[in-house]
């Protein structure tokens, strides 16, 4: 593996994972998939390959998929918050929720956090996402 790391740089990589990106918001999944697949062999310990082949699974609105990967994914603030989402559009509000309220409570400031607290409040229809509570029934404000 030291010898991929040495063949394949950061540069690189980041190259790769913009094009397999930029290759889902252009619909070509099959090519995305594959790129990601190369991401994740050649840095396994890594996020991005996890992440963009759980992103392909949700594109193709196979929410199980994304799901599955996502729990095998390392665990970062970008997995969790791309993990409540899936969880919601799977149907199970109540644990992508929970999910996403923790990353809501985080004091930092970072684009996970606001992804996690956008999606809250959309759920609610409202602009106050970092107060909603889970429920059975889907969420309520307190």
């Amino acid at each position: 593996m030291a010898a991929i790391n040495r063949i394949v740089t950061s540069e690189d990589l980041q190259i790769l994972v913009d094009a397999g990106f930029m290759a889902i918001s252009q619909n070509l999944l099959q090519q995305a998939d594959g790129i990601f697949e190369a991401v994740q062999v050649v840095r396994p310990n890594q996020e991005a390959g996890h992440l963009g082949r759980a992103m392909v699974r949700m594109a193709a609105s196979d929410f199980d998929a994304a799901v599955k990967m996502l729990k095998s994914a390392p665990d970062t603030n970008a997995t969790r918050v791309f993990l409540g989402i899936a969880f919601i559009r799977q149907g199970d509000t109540i644990a992508g929720v929970e999910i996403l309220q923790k990353l809501a409570s985080v004091e930092e400031n970072t684009p996970f956090r606001k992804m996690a607290v956008e999606t809250l409040a959309e759920l609610q229809g409202t602009s106050h996402g970092d107060r909603i509570v889970a429920t059975e029934t889907g969420c309520d404000r307190p």
